[in-house]
């Protein structure tokens, strides 16, 4: 008789305190460290789909980000010269996970979009997320050609 082999569900955690690639630095604010995102991260945090996708593949085989966060970086405006494009800092970043639902998604949707703040951490401006095609790294925004060639 074959040997019958059970599989239980594997439970998902909800917030950051049951996640197991959650290194707990037991603050009062209560912060801590990510192992799977290599960043901070907080007790309360809600687990989302990127956390099940980098955890459920092998390191070397999940997406990775071109930009790292404090990464100064500037959005690319057709109308103005690479000069005058305003910096940003990467303060966050999150994955396409319904990149591949369609060919059309896969096609014409970025893979990584990065959450942004003012290059002097200002205090009243809010965060706003913009897709890797629309931003480049602040050190090489001379390379980026918006007028056409031809």
């Amino acid at each position: 008789m074959p040997q019958q082999i059970i599989v239980k569900p594997v439970s998902k955690t909800k917030t950051c305190s049951q996640c197991p690639h959650f290194n707990d630095y037991s603050e009062p604010n209560r912060r801590g460290w990510c192992e799977l995102f290599g960043q901070q991260a907080r007790k309360h945090h809600q687990r989302t789909n990127d956390c099940d996708l980098f955890a459920d593949t092998d390191p070397l085989d999940a997406p990775h980000p071109e930009l790292a966060i404090d990464s100064t970086v500037k959005v690319i405006d057709a109308d103005e010269h690479h000069t005058e494009w305003a910096s940003f800092i990467v303060i966050g970043r999150k994955y396409n996970s319904e990149l591949y639902r369609s060919t059309e998604a896969y096609l014409s949707e970025p893979s990584w979009y990065y959450e942004l703040v003012g290059s002097n951490y200002q205090p009243n401006f809010k965060s706003i997320w913009i897709a890797e095609n629309d931003i480049c790294e602040a050190n090489q925004s001379h390379l980026i050609r918006t007028e056409e060639i031809f």
